[in-house]
């Protein structure tokens, strides 16, 4: 089930300074703080990894079965959503292309209306995908406009300069999936 961890361990000092002067690692979802702290070290170990990814891209997937109602949201099952979709993506993309990046949750609304949450993951690839690997994937993540998909999946190419930036972004509080393992 999708917790959210919002009693954290922040303290203010009586000078007004949080964590007397450490920086934050309660992990909450919501907390600003400990998700800029992460989302730059992401960002680090990704720029260090530019040999492993040299010619990369930016996927995202908006699976179906991460479309939830609003009220549902608390009984949402993440883990088992970050299960079967690192299972399918084995399946689906070649042996030699690793993945790595993060489960991010989104408010739709369409005309000032709320619609529903969408979670979905962002990622980078290590490597562009062909053709014919980015077919084979969208027949496994297919358009259904009945649920507002319209795009499943998408991929667009990272320049060398904007994947440290690209991480930052791919990154959410959620938490760090590892696609591929």
């Amino acid at each position: 089930m999708l917790k959210s961890t919002t009693t954290t361990k922040r303290h203010t000092s009586p000078t007004g300074n949080k964590h007397h002067g450490q920086p934050c690692r309660c992990e909450a979802y919501d907390c600003a703080e400990c998700r800029e702290i992460t989302q730059q070290a992401f960002k680090g170990a990704v720029e260090e990894w530019s040999t492993v990814f040299r010619n990369p891209a930016l996927l995202t997937i908006v699976p179906q079965d991460g479309m939830v109602a609003c009220d549902e949201i608390g009984s949402f099952d993440l883990e088992l959503f970050i299960r079967r979709h690192r299972q399918k993506l084995k399946r689906y993309l070649p042996k030699d292309c690793l993945l790595v990046g993060g489960v991010d949750v989104a408010l739709n609304a369409m005309e000032n209306t709320v619609q529903g949450c969408s979670f979905h993951s962002h990622g980078i690839l290590s490597r562009k995908l062909t053709s014919t690997e980015r077919t084979r994937l969208k027949k496994a993540y297919p358009i259904n406009r009945d649920m507002g998909i319209y795009k499943p999946i998408q991929v667009k190419p990272i320049r060398g300069s904007d994947l440290g930036q690209t991480a930052a972004y791919v990154y959410k509080s959620w938490g760090l999936v590892d696609l591929q393992a």
